[in-house]
Order: structure tokens, then sequence, then C-alpha cells
């Protein structure tokens, strides 16, 4: 599937390193992704969005570079792309994507912002009155205010929040102490793999790889990763919530806390959801739009950390058929499984996914994203081919064993309207 050939090596620091040579694609990507964000936030009471934070203000200023201009020209005076994201739950992302031409650039670059960073005050009070617009503008959109309303019910009770800009309130208590802390805790090269994709050999690789990385000595990294699988068991009642927003339409969240990625059934999760909600042909899109009429569009959303998930399904809907959408969804969940798979659909299911992948793999960024991740986070997993081959073997027996635990853990409803005070049964 991939055309990309694949060498790893460890630095005496720690940093992993994969190297991963394609041929003729005249494009380099250099990445480092960490174990960072939401989750980590949550798990070690930094405040809500501290990572977010941090990856705003890395880019201010570094040892070599005293102005983010200069900076960020490395990568960009050239037309290349450099970003850094904070996604998921527990991944953050430094990346520079260059011509061949300019493949030193990008290693620069990167090591400088992570490794090299001198944030202060004046871009700690800068990128506050930022984020706090990126903020604002995320309060727009109905199913933002969705998705954060039900992370609210599935975790009240915790400290988990899983809000990646924070809150309003949040960034008020974000302080360039915690941000150091943070930065000296996470941003260390035994917390990440290092990521070389494109046309650059190995020995060029590993030579650039040493120039910029070598010396980068490990920092506090005082992190222990507890296992808090008993989160699942904390959210089995049954709990609904409402916002009010303007719209006519409403937007709805349905769905509970799961198993993590590296679970058994993580591969059988994947499937159930893609069969029930993936394209005009899903099982969900055919009984509630084709034949109900009911929704545009369902979505299934599955995001997962190492330990527990957030299984949903979204759905935009007037306020009056909502009963009538959550009844469909767990009649069809249930039937799943009591056993009535349609087999034609779950291989077409399962080549949908094979092909998706394959589309994925045309984009360098995508692949490179995707091969690092597997590394930093997946257990289970050995590379790429093996994670499809697994997706691929999943049986009928397995998928039936995920909607059980799907069933059995619908119980959390989000709910953006302009009706107040209903109570839905599900």
């Amino acid at each position: 599937m991939s055309t990309l050939t694949t060498k790893e090596f460890k630095l005496k620091n720690g940093l992993q390193v994969i190297h991963n040579y394609k041929k003729d694609s005249k494009i380099v990507d250099v990445r480092l992704m960490f174990k960072a964000g939401n989750f980590y936030n949550s798990l070690y009471s930094y405040t809500p969005g501290t990572a977010h934070f941090l990856e705003h203000v890395v880019h201010e200023k570094t040892t070599k570079y005293t102005n983010k201009v200069d900076l960020t020209m490395l990568v960009e005076k050239f037309g290349g792309q450099r970003n850094a994201v904070t996604y998921g739950t527990e991944k953050m992302t430094f990346f520079a994507t260059v011509i061949n031409d300019f493949t030193e650039n990008a290693f620069d670059y990167i090591s400088q912002v992570v490794f090299n960073s001198e944030f202060n005050e004046v871009a700690l009070e800068k990128h506050s009155k930022i984020i706090r617009e990126e903020l604002l503008a995320s309060f727009k959109n109905p199913n933002t205010k969705a998705m954060r309303l039900f992370n609210d019910l599935a975790y009240k009770g915790t400290n988990f929040t899983y809000h990646t800009l924070g809150t309003e309130e949040s960034l008020n208590d974000i302080n360039l102490k915690e941000l150091k802390d943070y930065y000296l805790n996470f941003f260390t090269p035994n917390n990440c793999i290092l990521s070389i994709s494109g046309d650059i050999s190995f020995e060029q690789c590993e030579t650039l790889v040493k120039k910029y990385f070598d010396n980068v000595s490990i920092k506090k990294n005082t992190l222990v990763y507890p296992d808090i699988s008993m989160l699942v068991s904390k959210n089995r009642n049954r709990t609904q919530g409402h916002t009010l927003i303007q719209d006519k339409q409403a937007v709805v969240n349905f769905g509970g806390i799961g198993t993590g990625y590296n679970d058994t059934l993580s591969f059988s999760n994947l499937v159930l959801i893609r069969l029930l909600t993936w394209g005009s042909n899903s099982i969900l899109n055919k009984k509630l739009r084709e034949e109900n009429s009911l929704v545009y569009n369902v979505a299934g959303v599955l995001i997962s950390n190492e330990f527990f998930s957030n299984t949903y399904f979204n759905i935009n809907t007037q306020p009056e058929n909502i009963q009538k959408c959550l009844d469909i969804i767990k009649k069809e969940v249930l039937k799943i499984t009591n056993g009535k798979i349609n087999l034609d659909d779950l291989d077409k299911t399962k080549k949908i996914i094979q092909t998706s992948e394959i589309f994925n793999d045309q984009n360098i960024q995508n692949e490179a994203d995707s091969i690092a991740t597997i590394k930093l986070l997946y257990k289970n997993i050995k590379d790429k081919e093996d994670n499809l081959n697994k997706i691929l073997s999943v049986t009928k027996e397995e998928v039936m064993e995920s909607a059980k635990l799907l069933y059995e853990n619908l119980n959390i409803l989000a709910v953006c309207s302009n009706v107040e005070g209903v109570e839905y049964e599900f």
C-alpha cells in the first residue's frame, strides 16, 4: 500500500527516529510528535488549555532566532508549510514540510521551536488575547457546543475536561510558571517521535538528525502514566444535558464512554462505527436519511486514548425529530448486537477503510503523521500495514461484541436546540 521504505534508529538521549524514504517525491516532511495534550492536562492537573497555549508561544522566540519572522521564514520563505497541532486527546505535533532543496531548514526550524524556545510574559499576554478570539469563534459553531456539552456530561466528577482551547476562565489562570513546567515535563526527547519522510536518503537523515538533535538533553520528565481505566465505570448512569441555541436545527451527540485504543476490541470498534455511519449507504444514513428523511447526515465519532474513548453519533435535525432519531440509533445498534449483520456490508465497510488509507497515503504529511502516531501511541500495532491487516481481519462476532459494548454505553445525550425543558428517553 505505502511506497515508503522505513528505517528506525534512536539517539543516546532517547529520541526515537523514523526515516521514511519516498523516492522522487521532491518533498521532505520533518515532524516531532509528543505525548501531550488534553489527556495529560487533566491527568496532571494542569489548567485546561495549557498544552494548546504552549503550542502558540513556543514560536515567538528561540535561542537562535530572536523574533518570530526570522524563525518562520526558514520554512515559509521558500514556499514550505509549517504548523503545530494539539489534537485528539494525547498528542501534539510540530511539523515543517519543504521542497527537498531546503531540507536542512526544516530540521533547524523544528529543533528550535521544540527544544530551544524562549517564551516570556510578552508572548503570554499576546497569545492569551489571540486564543481568546479563537475560543470565542469556536463558540459560534453549534457542533462545538454539543461536543463540549457531551464532554462535560461524560467526565462530570472527574478532572477531565477535554477542552483543547480551555475556557474563558482557564485562559486567565494559565501563567508563565505553569507553561514552563509543562514545557520541561513534556518537551523532552524521550517523550516523542521524530519522523522524517520524503525524498531524503537515510545517510542525509542520520547526519541532520545528529546535527540538530543529538545534543538535546532530557529535561524534567517526571511523568508517570497510571492505569485509569476505572474511569469508564464512573459513567454508567444515563445523563442528558441541554444548551440553548437560536438555530432552528438541533445538534445532538448521543453515545458514551468506551474502551481505549489498545483494547482487543479497538479494531472492531472502528469497523462498527464505519459500518453504521460511513457513506450514504451506511446503516444509519439509510435509516435516518434515506428512509425517514430525518437528517441530512449522521456522523460517527470515535476519539480514543490509551485507557478510554468517547464514542458518539452526531446528528443535525429538527427538535421534534430527536426522540425518533434516538430510537432508531438504539434499534440498529441492538440489531448488530443480536447478529443481524449483512456480511456483504461488513466486507464493503472494510474495503472502504482500506481505500481511505490509500487515499490518505497520497499526501506525504498525512502518511507521515499516521506512521508517527502508531509508533508513539499504539502498543498493539507494529506499523500501518499491520494496522490495516488487523482491521481487515475483524470478524462478525467481534463486531457483535463491539456493538454490545456500545449499546450498553449509550448513556450520554448532549442536545443543543432552541427548545428547553424536554426530557428524552434513551
